[in-house]
């Protein structure tokens, strides 16, 4: 579980003309491919701030604000402390999208009947999720690979497209804890 952090603003030189994407809960759009964002920090920002710079491939969640979002980082970006990261093994983000999104129900499920405020890393770490079969879940992740590349193709070309989404994907499930 990766972390990030918020350079100070009090301090021009972290903020001005930097070329640094700075993702937080509001850059937000419904895509699965996170390109731009509001604000950008400097190189000196990053390095006066908990975040790293993240690449292709990782996939982020917000945790404050508009809690539970999903996105894939499509161009190198670092983000606040309002998100966690999770960096796949072998740069294959989709299994790892998948599972993300099988962890946000879990977490909206147990907090069911209270208001869904935030995620603690503490959440994560305790949840017990059931994992596609790896065989399985690959068999189909050509396809996956190849609408994703689409998509992002899609908001590189066009950066007003919003919602592309390949949701309500559904994954077949089997009995494996971890």
């Amino acid at each position: 579980i990766l972390s990030g952090g918020t350079p100070s603003k009090q301090v021009d030189s972290y903020w001005q003309n930097g070329n640094i994407p700075f993702f937080g809960p509001t850059d937000y759009t419904g895509a699965i491919f996170q390109l731009t964002t509001a604000e950008h920090i400097t190189n000196e920002g990053l390095k006066h701030c908990a975040s790293s710079l993240f690449e292709e491939g990782v996939v982020i969640i917000t945790a404050r604000g508009s809690i539970g979002k999903i996105v894939v980082v499509g161009t190198p970006m670092a983000m606040n402390q309002s998100c966690y990261a999770f960096r796949p093994r072998n740069d294959e983000f989709e299994y790892l999208f998948f599972l993300t999104a099988q962890l946000i129900e879990h977490l909206k499920a147990k907090g069911s009947g209270s208001v869904f405020k935030s995620i603690i890393t503490a959440d994560i770490e305790n949840s017990i999720l059931f994992l596609a079969i790896y065989i399985s879940f690959f068999a189909i992740a050509s396809d996956i690979v190849g609408i994703n590349a689409v998509v992002k193709a899609i908001l590189n070309e066009n950066g007003n497209v919003i919602n592309v989404s390949i949701f309500p994907l559904r994954i077949p499930y089997c009995i494996v804890a971890c």
